[in-house]
């Protein structure tokens, strides 16, 4: 009798296991036709080109869970590994004597091929495992001795070990690889675990507040007065650990099974739990599954979360590059694995790539403006920022010569340390200047508490500052940098798995661009619109020039108008009023009403923009006024088209050509067929 047969008791379902099991001996292939699928139980590994039954009812997962019961009343009274809720670990002889042993073996942990990626050593060991199915954990010899000596404990050892799942994260990591090993002929016993875990982790129960939405991040945070659930913490430990363990196994079934504990909920950051990743990661390894496919189940059935931790590309040669976070202890530091088209995988470490090729691959996976806001893209460029001075000079030269210049450029403002190094290889020897000068610009509180400084007020302070730089690096490069940050300001959706934090950048180059008046009719535009509250401040801003008297005209009756609207918020108001002041101000007055009344004369003219005695004390709101000054994040996670944006998501810039001498937008024809 085989262990599948064995383990199938009265009343159990079939596995679904077996019509692929027989196809997978006919054909020789791996589980190419296999992904995972949303049913209203959780989550499970499904063949699309089979007829699947439908979605179980509430009422069935009910059954499922009292069949579990059932079969292990059947098998005898199994260990309470957990305590009962409300109630201390417990703490006999037998307990502390394990973990005395567990202690002493964790002090030669340092010795293990896996440490610098234990969470993740299941999957390292997965992908050994392809190369030679007879490979064992790396610390075989460090297990071996620590089993041998639980096995002369007296007393349930096993039981004991198996509770330090929910124990401390260091213990729990050394006993999960030692129950791999202590189990690794007889899988029978892991499977018992995993109806244990199924039942006392009320996993059925988080697989349906997940498919009902009606357990989320935001309802998931601890509200005034709330606290933490000390059960709900344990069984969620124990769960994680264990589902590592079983990452371990390279049994069929095992790994099945594995899959009625995932529920690919959210963590607090939005992403998958860790144990969770480590799951996914084993079954598409261990399973061989189709990366497309895997890619595909994922992103449907938990989008945001998936979003969020894997950044992937899954070309159709049947290759995958992923990147991933990996947290360790309170260090954090970055995975990346790559299947190659032959089939052949890695799993290492992003220090461990060579700078050329991390690089190369970074831009590869992350194509496009609208990926480059993804979270994952910027914690990369900030661990390669912050470990520049340690990169082989030649390497990174070379890892340049394979992305193009506005990757570059892009690089360079999200990895500010290789700014020089970039402006050199470009020809351009002022871009780290303009670089540190825009991160100087960015809207940050003071030091020590002192007040917040907008980002409009420190554009006012260095604007002269600004301009001799423009003198030095040239007004062609500089717009050449900013029409790049725009296009990805542009591009960004506010989502669980993208991130403002460079996009301030962008409205700092945006309020330079107005400083400098190189985006009049632009400005133009989105003050008729009316959306955005940095459109008014930046028309503030603009020089003194040939029509400024239009200008002010202008910027007042749309104040007007905006008064006139009852449902308009007092944001756009304030910024209306800072935008009016700082009109005044470049042009010489103390305020607008001084501006107003002088432009009136129909004898009036402009100063200089470098003439203008500007006031040393401009009065100045604490507001940024910015777009992406709210970071709570929308979990939708759909597709979306970049080049679709709304307008009130857009900076807004028109070339120049674009415009007459009196200050109007050029009528513009959509190009047909017949110009071609």
């Amino acid at each position: 009798m085989t262990m599948a047969k064995r383990r199938r008791g009265a009343g159990e379902r079939p596995k679904r296991t077996d019509r692929r099991s027989k196809r997978r001996s006919s054909d020789g292939g791996g589980d190419d036709d296999e992904g995972f699928a949303l049913v209203d139980d959780g989550f499970a590994l499904v063949d699309d080109d089979d007829d699947e039954p439908a979605p179980k009812s509430r009422r069935k997962r009910k059954s499922e869970g009292e069949e579990r019961s059932k079969r292990r009343r059947k098998k005898g009274r199994s260990p309470e590994y957990l305590p009962p809720a409300g109630e201390p670990p417990r703490r006999d002889p037998t307990t502390r004597q394990v973990r005395q042993i567990v202690g002493r073996l964790r002090q030669e942990c340092s010795l293990c091929g896996y440490r610098r990626v234990c969470a993740f050593a299941p999957v390292k060991l997965q992908i050994e495992r392809r190369r030679d199915r007879k490979l064992r954990h790396r610390a075989l010899p460090l297990l071996k001795k620590g089993l041998k000596e639980l096995s002369e404990v007296e007393g349930d050892w096993e039981s004991a070990l198996v509770a330090m799942l929910a124990g401390s994260e260091k213990d729990a990591l050394l006993a999960g690889c030692l129950i791999s090993e202590l189990h690794r002929k007889k899988p029978k016993r892991v499977l018992e675990l995993m109806d244990y875990a199924a039942e006392r982790c009320r996993v059925d129960d988080l697989k349906a507040e997940v498919g009902e939405a009606t357990h989320s991040r935001e309802s998931g945070a601890l509200q005034p007065g709330d606290g933490i659930d000390p059960d709900r913490l344990l069984r969620q430990m124990f769960r994680g650990q264990l589902l590592r363990m079983i990452s371990f196994f390279a049994d069929a079934d095992v790994l099945s099974g594995m899959q009625e504990l995932l529920v690919l909920d959210a963590d607090e950051e939005g992403r998958l739990v860790q144990a969770e990743a480590v799951a996914v990661l084993s079954l598409l390894i261990g399973r061989q599954m189709n990366p497309n496919r895997w890619v595909k189940g994922l992103a449907k059935d938990a989008a945001g979360p998936f979003r969020a931790t894997f950044a992937y590309r899954a070309p159709d040669h049947g290759g995958l590059d992923l990147f991933f976070p990996y947290r360790r202890g309170k260090r954090r530091s970055y995975l990346y694995y790559r299947r190659g088209p032959d089939g052949s995988e890695r799993l290492s470490s992003v220090d461990k790539v060579r700078i050329d090729s991390l690089l190369h691959r970074i831009f590869l996976v992350f194509e496009g403006d609208a990926s480059k806001t993804h979270r994952v893209f910027k914690e990369l460029c900030r661990h390669i920022n912050v470990r520049a001075g340690e990169y082989n000079a030649n390497h990174v030269l070379e890892g340049f010569q394979r992305l193009d210049r506005d990757d570059l450029l892009l690089l360079g403002v999200y990895a500010p340390a290789l700014a020089r190094a970039v402006g050199h290889f470009l020809g351009i020897e002022g871009y780290h200047k303009l670089i540190k000068f825009l991160y100087e610009l960015r809207s940050e509180s003071g030091r020590r508490g002192d007040r917040k400084v907008a980002a409009h007020e420190k554009v006012v302070q260095e604007r002269e500052r600004w301009l001799d730089l423009v003198d030095e690096i040239g007004a062609d490069m500089v717009k050449n940098v900013f029409s790049v940050l725009f296009r990805l300001n542009s591009s960004y959706k506010r989502r669980i798995y993208t991130t403002p934090t460079y996009l301030k950048i962008g409205e700092v180059a945006y309020l330079l661009t107005a400083l400098s008046g190189w985006n009049p009719k632009g400005l133009q535009q989105e003050l008729k619109q009316g959306r955005k509250a940095l459109a008014f401040v930046a028309y503030g801003l603009q020089p003194p020039g040939r029509h400024s008297k239009a200008r002010v005209g202008k910027i007042r009756r749309a104040y007007e108008r905006l008064l006139d609207v009852s449902s308009v918020g007092d944001e756009l108001q304030r910024a209306f009023e800072q935008g009016m002041r700082y009109m005044g101000a470049l042009h010489g007055y103390n305020d607008f009403d001084g501006l107003e009344a002088a432009a009136a004369g129909s004898d009036w003219e402009p100063p200089e923009a470098r003439e203008a005695h500007v006031p040393s004390q401009i009065e100045a709101a604490d507001e940024d006024f910015s777009e992406f000054a709210d970071e709570s994040m929308d979990d939708s996670a759909e597709d979306w088209d970049p080049e679709a944006s709304d307008d009130d998501e857009m900076l807004i810039v028109v070339d120049d050509d674009q415009t007459n001498d009196d200050g109007s937008l050029r009528s513009q024809r959509l190009p047909n067929r017949r110009d071609d």
